[in-house]
């Protein structure tokens, strides 16, 4: 089953290994460990986190989306390819088309269409826009702790 899970404490991103992040997890949060899906994809956070820092243009287009939240509702990969479809015409020819190009163990069926959702997410305008949540507090860098998705005017 898929899930939205939490982002990792700012003082993980500098962990040197597993333990320093969990370590680093549980004192900034009071006891919560960072998972290890969540340590694996610490470099890429790190990467986008120093980019949003240094970087006010980017600020203005990288957001953060989860699957999840976009789809509202949990769906099997047929049910979600065919909400992309109704959204964006082709969308099943598209992402057959990469999954031709990768090998499974690359980029699975499900992945393919979570990026999907993404860049049709990204790909709306500003107004049809909404976050998770509604007003998103910013973190300690001034960064905002939201979630965007489209909302049901834009489907």
């Amino acid at each position: 089953m898929n899930s939205v899970f939490p982002a990792p404490a700012r003082a993980v991103l500098d962990a040197s290994d597993y333990e320093d992040a969990k370590r680093r997890s549980w004192e900034a949060t009071g006891g919560k460990a960072v998972s290890v899906q969540t340590f694996a994809i610490v470099p890429k956070i790190r990467g986008v986190d120093a980019l949003l820092r240094r970087d006010a243009r980017a600020r203005r287009f990288v957001r953060e989306i989860h699957p999840e939240v976009c789809f509202k509702e949990e769906a099997g990969f047929r049910e979600r390819l065919g909400v992309l479809e109704r959204i964006r015409p082709g969308a099943r020819r598209e992402i057959d088309k990469i999954l031709k190009c990768f090998k499974r163990k690359e980029v699975a069926r499900d992945d393919a269409v979570d990026a999907m959702v993404a860049a049709v997410t990204a790909a709306h305008d500003e107004a049809v826009l909404r976050t998770l949540p509604p007003c998103p507090p910013q973190d300690s860098a001034g960064l905002p702790m939201e979630m965007v998705y489209a909302g049901r005017a834009a489907a």
